[in-house]
């Protein structure tokens, strides 16, 4: 359901409420902090960046 899940990248397909903490990256990136943690740092692309916070709003 896309509403709820997001391709963050290849390997990772990321649940709404899984979403802890959202920060800023370099080059326009974010990066994401999950409930329960990831061990591997997951970031989102600056090209999915826009993409992602609309989907976060309920646009997307």
């Amino acid at each position: 359901n896309p509403k709820v899940f997001f391709r963050v990248n290849r390997q990772v397909i990321c649940h709404l409420q899984a979403i802890a903490r959202i920060h800023p990256y370099f080059n326009g990136r974010l990066k994401l902090h999950l409930n329960p943690p990831e061990p591997d740092e997951l970031t989102v692309s600056r090209e999915k960046a826009r993409t992602f916070r609309r989907w976060l709003e309920g646009e997307g």
